[in-house]
């Protein structure tokens, strides 16, 4: 045998030793998984994207939707897949400047600049062409909408009328009553048995003294002035109808220009000061928000039935079937 023919040997053995000594070494503690969970015409999608996607909403400041977090994100995944695909059979090509023309209003919205928005992506371990991919996915979506001279979404009078009466007689927008109170905390130090009775006892008579001072909640750090470590929270707004029956009738009686307690606490001493009660009313949507919101609704339903359409066309092959989507 040459000793070319050694060498080349001895070349591919050592190759195959390579391969199963790099196949033999965990992944590093916290790193993602490349397994594939799902195959949308033979384009993969792995554990790795999900969690790319996941930590792409939090940067985004998105809310999680309710239920599973993954089974959504995988599907939102899918979609963009299909979208993609859409595009290729199409002939779309979406340019960079496009791309990062997208991604300004993006950083602009989030109050931040595409620097400030790659620095909080990059804390967050999110790539950049986990951005990007969504972003292009979401330009080719719209054009989808737009092709064909599709007919363009729109909220007659009478519709708007309906919504707006509907609105109306919402219990949210109804006007609220709100108890208005401050709590007042003279905490004493951890002890227990006779020890904490007589530290309650101490505090419980610096509370009366504040009890005789006071003449209303603008008096209230007047009628604290001296004694020590009292805690005075911010004010906090009650719903009247969350109140206990009870306790709307102590406060009551007690009116604005007097303290409820001292009473023992699981910090100490408390005080409730009631400062009175108002009317809460939330502001009336106007006719152009109603309409607005109309048109987001069959915008965003007209947006569903074209991506559902997109699925029907493609083959999505669920690796794990406990997150396929019901």
């Amino acid at each position: 045998m040459s000793w070319e023919r050694r060498a080349v040997r001895l070349l591919l053995s050592l190759t195959a030793l390579l391969g199963l000594a790099v196949s033999l070494v965990p992944p590093p503690a916290g790193a993602a998984s490349y397994r594939v969970l799902v195959t949308v015409d033979d384009e993969p999608i792995t554990e790795y994207d999900v969690e790319q996607r996941i930590k792409l909403r939090e940067a985004l400041g998105y809310r999680p939707d309710p239920g599973d977090q993954r089974k959504k994100v995988l599907r939102n995944l899918i979609d963009d897949v299909v979208i993609r695909m859409e595009a290729k059979r199409n002939k779309v090509d979406i340019s960079d400047k496009q791309v990062d023309e997208s991604i300004e209003k993006l950083a602009k919205g989030a109050n931040t600049t595409v620097e400030g928005l790659r620095e909080k992506l990059k804390e967050k371990g999110v790539s950049l062409g986990a951005l990007k991919r969504h972003v292009t996915s979401t330009i080719v979506l719209r054009w989808l909408m737009n092709k064909d001279g599709q007919k363009k979404t729109t909220a007659d009078a009478a519709e708007i009328d309906r919504r707006l009466a509907s609105i109306s007689t919402d219990p949210r927008f109804k006007p609220v009553l709100l108890y208005q109170v401050i709590q007042i905390d003279l905490p004493v130090e951890q002890s227990a048995g006779t020890m904490r009775e007589q530290l309650v006892y101490a505090r419980a008579i610096e509370g009366r003294q504040i009890v005789e001072r006071y003449k209303g909640c603008s008096t209230l750090r007047q009628a604290a002035d001296g004694v020590f470590n009292v805690r005075i929270n911010k004010q906090i707004e009650a719903m009247a109808e969350r109140l206990p029956p009870e306790m709307r009738k102590v406060l009551e009686q007690a009116g604005t220009k007097r303290l409820i307690g001292p009473m023992p606490s699981q910090d100490g001493v408390r005080l409730i000061a009631f400062c009175g009660k108002r009317t809460a009313e939330a502001p009336k949507p106007t006719r152009e928000m109603v309409e607005n919101l109309i048109l987001n609704e069959k915008y965003s339903a007209a947006m569903e039935s074209t991506v559902r359409e997109l699925r029907r066309k493609s083959f999505v092959d669920y690796k794990d079937a406990s997150l396929q989507s019901q």
